[in-house]
């Protein structure tokens, strides 16, 4: 099981993840909220995921969590490189495929997070 401190930084994640996917498989695609939603993730991943440490893992937990980090920290690098390239996106088709490779993303993404969050304990300190 992971510290507690790793849980609330992981479910502020989650809940960014939720709102971007919501914004991609939306009818009408705003671009300028997803970007917008995409920097407020780069900014949690950041600020909050990147500065967890090892320090208070056991030995059995670094790899899973490692690995794990480093899958989130790929896939919001190639999220962004998708989110150019829709902004780029002129034809419906070339949008439609951007968009269906970001949601898939996001999945990942999402499923890394509850994977993390579920290693966590639920009460986070206050």
């Amino acid at each position: 099981m992971l510290p507690k401190s790793y849980h609330q930084s992981h479910v502020e994640l989650l809940e960014i993840l939720l709102k971007l996917q919501k914004q991609i498989t939306a009818n009408d695609v705003d671009i300028i909220a997803i970007k917008a939603s995409y920097e407020q993730l780069k900014q949690v991943f950041h600020q909050k995921i990147m500065s967890l440490s090892t320090k208070e893992l056991d030995s059995s937990q670094i790899i899973f969590w490692q690995s794990a980090q480093t899958e989130i920290h790929r896939t919001v690098r190639l999220l962004a490189t998708e989110l150019l390239f829709l902004q780029s996106a002129r034809q419906t088709k070339t949008t439609e495929q951007r968009l269906s490779k970001i949601s898939r993303s996001l999945e990942q993404l999402i499923i890394y997070c509850q994977k993390l969050i579920d290693e966590s304990p639920k009460n986070p300190p206050s």
